[in-house]
């Protein structure tokens, strides 16, 4: 930014002047800059960037196998879940104020909002407005659903990705937290199992909560679920370090075992504190899950 300074023969305090300007008075600034770039663009310009940006071009996969699979996916959901069909951008801050990520994570618009990188923030927004009534948070669990396409620029890559989302209230002995659990993970497993039937499955648990809730991980998720798919390698994940600054209490990943010991990561999720933040009440817990649409469907097809 010293440098774009500079170069405008400004000082750098301008920016950030115009960073404070109304919503409206930045939309018009950068809307007239778009505007000026794109006046002097050739056709040949705009073809040149869709062939070399990888976010701009098509997936490989069949769009008929895709709505395929997304239609027994959803059709698999456990009791109670809601699909939802997402807008494909959220408000301004939704990965960085929710989830504590970099903002150029993503892609932001001129209108104050950023392109979704990850469909299960907008779920967490949809269930806290839902719950918004103290009413209706005490009444029942909220559970949505959504198939999306993210984007997620600094990695060049836009991808499927089918989310979860559990909201609720905290019934003491972490019987919520187990549930939302024991659903979630079913769910993984039996679209993961069913879609490629030969596939070697892990779930790798992590406890996050200094060992409060351990004992409960493993003889009330772990050893249930190792006796329900008996096919499946289960555990803890005590060195795991991706998420712990993101996720609270517990978190869990599904991978796909290879014959020579390498591993691709199918699902991730666990609990974060999103839902509280979002209706100032320190009761209410929410669980996440994701499953790569594409990652699944690439090994059904053994690439």
């Amino acid at each position: 930014m010293e440098r774009v300074a500079r170069s405008l023969g400004v000082e750098r305090g301008v920016l950030a002047r115009l960073a404070a300007l109304q919503s409206g008075d930045v939309r018009a600034v950068l809307l007239d800059v778009a505007a000026r770039r794109a006046s002097v663009r050739r056709p040949a310009d705009v073809l040149g960037q869709y062939e070399r940006d990888r976010t701009l071009r098509p997936s490989t996969l069949a769009p008929a196998v895709y709505r395929a699979f997304e239609s027994r996916a959803m059709e698999a959901l456990p009791p109670g879940f809601v699909e939802l069909s997402l807008a494909p951008h959220a408000p301004l801050g939704t990965s960085s104020v929710l989830g504590g990520l970099s903002q150029d994570r993503v892609l932001t618009t001129i209108t104050d909002t950023e392109v979704l990188s990850d469909s299960t923030n907008v779920l967490a927004l949809e269930c806290a407005l839902r719950r918004r009534d103290a009413a209706s948070r005490r009444a029942s669990e909220t559970r949505l659903a959504a198939a999306h396409r993210l984007l997620r620029p600094r990695d060049k890559a836009h991808f499927g990705l089918i989310g979860l989302c559990t909201a609720g209230r905290d019934r003491g002995s972490f019987a919520m937290q187990l549930g939302a659990l024991r659903e979630h993970l079913d769910w993984h497993l039996r679209v993961s199992s069913r879609e490629v039937p030969h596939l070697d499955l892990e779930v790798l648990a992590t406890d996050l909560s200094g060992g409060l809730h351990r004992s409960a991980l493993d003889q009330r998720l772990l050893q249930p679920l190792e006796e329900a798919w008996p096919d499946a390698r289960v555990g803890f994940h005590d060195d795991r370090q991706a998420g712990r600054a993101y996720y609270t209490t517990a978190c869990f990943s599904v991978h796909a075992l290879h014959p020579d010991g390498s591993r691709s990561n199918l699902s991730d999720g666990g609990f974060v504190d999103w839902t509280a933040q979002l209706l100032a009440d320190s009761k209410e817990r929410v669980l996440i899950s994701g499953l790569g649409s594409e990652r699944l469907l690439h090994l059904q097809a053994g690439q």
